[in-house]
Order: structure tokens, then sequence, then C-alpha cells
């Protein structure tokens, strides 16, 4: 069993996820161009919250990659996506449950950006997370 399928998403989501999740929280703001240094500042923030989410969501990930046998029409970079959405909305929900001790929040906003950082992280550990399965060139039998 080689280690690199499993723990490179993990990996990939945890140093990638947090600054794609400030990028989208830049760009869903007011509308204002913020200045370099706050750039700089918000980088920081986002990494300082979102590290913890984010390597929670690639645990996710890499867990739930069996579920690509039920989604077979989907090509791996799709699945992949589609699997890194739900791994990061249902880890950052966990997570804000858990440090908050409040219900699920209720605004989509909220949702919007472990929603897309987990679609790259997704698509981009996809083909790696593929290695340990080879599913790609599973052909099957009737």
């Amino acid at each position: 069993m080689r280690i690199k399928p499993y723990l490179v998403p993990v990996v990939l989501f945890a140093l990638v996820g947090p600054g794609i999740g400030t990028l989208v929280f830049l760009l869903s703001g007011t509308g204002v161009i913020p200045q370099p240094t706050a750039i700089g500042l918000m980088l920081a923030f986002g990494y300082g919250i979102g590290i913890v989410p984010a390597a929670l969501g690639g645990v996710i990930y890499v867990l739930m990659w069996n579920a690509r046998a039920f989604l077979k029409g989907l090509g791996i970079n799709e699945f992949g996506a589609l699997l890194g959405c739900v791994s990061g909305v249902a880890a950052l929900t966990m997570f804000s449950m858990a440090v908050s001790g409040a219900p699920l929040p209720r605004s989509p906003v909220f949702y919007v950006i472990p929603l897309v950082a987990g679609a790259v992280c997704g698509w981009l550990a996809a083909p790696m997370r593929d290695e340990a399965y080879g599913w790609e060139t599973f052909e099957p039998r009737y």
C-alpha cells in the first residue's frame, strides 16, 4: 500500500483550501478591492482559521472516495470536484458547530466558501487519489 494517494489529498486540502477560501471571501464581499496589506492580513487570518477545517475536509475526501463506485458515469476530475464540494461543506459545518456550539448556519453564503474551495481542491487531488484504485482503466464485465 502506498501512502501518497491517501496523504497528498489531505495536505493539498490543508495548503490550498484556505487560500482559495480567502480569495472567494474577498471576491464575494462588497465589491471594493482591498489594499495589498489587507489581502496579506486576510490570507494569514484565512489560513489561521481555515487550515483545520480544510484538513478535515481532506480526510473526509479520502475516506469517501469509495463512493466513486456508485457514480461511474462521472469522470475522475468531475467526481473529485463533486466529492470536494461535499467534503468541504461537511467539514466546515462540523467544525463550526463544534467550535461555536450553535446549530447549523442558515445563511447560504456561509456554504459558498467551502463549496468552491472544496471543488478546486477535490479536482486537483482526484488523479492522485485515484492511484490507489486505478478505476480510470476499470472495465466492467457483463
